[in-house]
């Protein structure tokens, strides 16, 4: 009996040890330690203060898996968009850096990597120093710009009652957010949480910087923002649409014409009819579109009527002539117009209508249509 006691014994005792070892083993494979501090994050600044004009700063995360881990991945997301950074961490102690955008929030992560769960999470935001009130409350709480054309919108929030300020200038502010000279600015009367303010009298397809104050109703506390933003570019659509002839210029017969239209600085597009006769009414239809337009658009066209077939032999103008006149080659009559599509403020994006008449050897009238967008 003795015997078999004591055999049970060491059975039993070579039992526990396979357990401990197995158990040692598990630990091991999960890279845990039982008794260790869970893993930690740290940013070198939270939240970080980026000074104007700058709009990118360079921090740096730290990361401890304090023993609790053998590997993590740690992730950085920017708040609403991208993933900014997903990279695999070992258990020593360590950093990596990151470039931050002013107006952004991030959360970073350390993720456990056989379970796919976060084990230690850190969120951090950005946000301009205040040069009227260092270490003062940061009234501006958001804020949206809205190019248009020749005007821009500009939404503000506030967490208490301020008085807003937005100037713009294509010259860039000095150090204090001040400007050698003004293109354009806006203020409340009254202290408000939220304000839209309209920066006015705006150059199309240009860049503005721009800076944003807000002050509190006891000028206690003040800050402000800068940056830039680029208005949208005029473009108009010009449609020659209908072509009246009251003169063909040949008295037996039925002008064998062809038309040059023109729009700004765009090149000239032609239309070939070969039996206009006095008094028809023909629809060229034709479409010609000015980018980045002036404000200001100079509309031309002429009719040529080959003078015995003249055009084979001579050729074509590449552009619409600038005169009247007759040659032995053919006759023509040419004539322009400049519209005026500079409309400032909500209505900058409008439709129009035109009428050409040319005269000289061919008499017509040229009518169409125009619009005015900025994209």
């Amino acid at each position: 009996m003795t015997a078999r006691l004591a055999h049970r014994t060491r059975g039993g005792f070579r039992g526990l040890m396979i357990a401990a070892v197995a158990a040692a083993l598990l630990l091991g494979a999960r890279g845990k330690t039982v008794d260790a501090a869970p893993p930690t994050l740290s940013a070198s600044e939270n939240p970080v203060v980026i000074a104007a004009p700058a709009s990118t700063k360079a921090i740096t995360l730290a990361y401890n898996l304090n023993g609790s881990l053998a590997k993590a991945l740690l992730t950085v997301d920017e708040v609403g968009g991208p993933t900014l950074l997903s990279t695999a961490v070992g258990a020593a102690p360590g950093s990596v850096p990151l470039t931050v955008t002013y107006g952004k929030s991030y959360k970073a992560q350390l993720v456990d990597a056989s379970t796919k769960s976060p084990v230690a999470t850190l969120q951090f935001t950005t946000k301009r120093p205040d040069p009227n009130n260092p270490g003062g409350q940061e009234l501006i709480t958001s804020s949206n710009i809205i190019p248009h054309g020749t005007y821009t919108e500009v939404a503000m929030m506030a967490n208490q009652p301020a008085m807003f300020a937005v100037t713009a200038s294509t010259d860039k502010p000095d150090a204090g957010g001040n400007f050698a000279h003004i293109d354009s600015s806006a203020i409340t009367f009254a202290p408000q949480t939220s304000w839209t303010g309209m920066l006015p009298n705006l150059k199309p397809n240009t860049t503005y910087y721009y800076v944003i104050t807000a002050k509190n109703i006891g000028y206690t506390s003040g800050t402000y923002e800068q940056s830039t933003f680029k208005t949208r570019t005029r473009r108009v659509e010009v449609l020659f649409e209908t072509l009246h002839v009251t003169d063909d210029s040949d008295p037996f017969g039925s002008c064998e014409c062809i038309f040059l239209f023109k729009a700004g600085a765009e090149p000239a597009q032609d239309y070939p009819d070969d039996t206009i006769n006095d008094g028809w009414t023909v629809t060229p239809n034709v479409k010609v579109a000015v980018n980045n337009a002036p404000d200001s658009v100079m509309l031309r066209v002429t009719g040529l009527d080959d003078d015995e077939f003249g055009l084979p032999v001579c050729g074509i103008p590449g552009e619409p002539l600038p005169n009247s006149g007759s040659d032995k080659c053919y006759e023509w009559s040419s004539a322009s117009k400049s519209i005026d599509v500079a409309v400032a403020g909500l209505g900058e994006a409008f439709a129009g209508t035109f009428s050409i008449a040319a005269h000289g050897p061919l008499e017509f009238t040229i009518s169409g249509t125009f619009t005015v967008s900025y994209v």
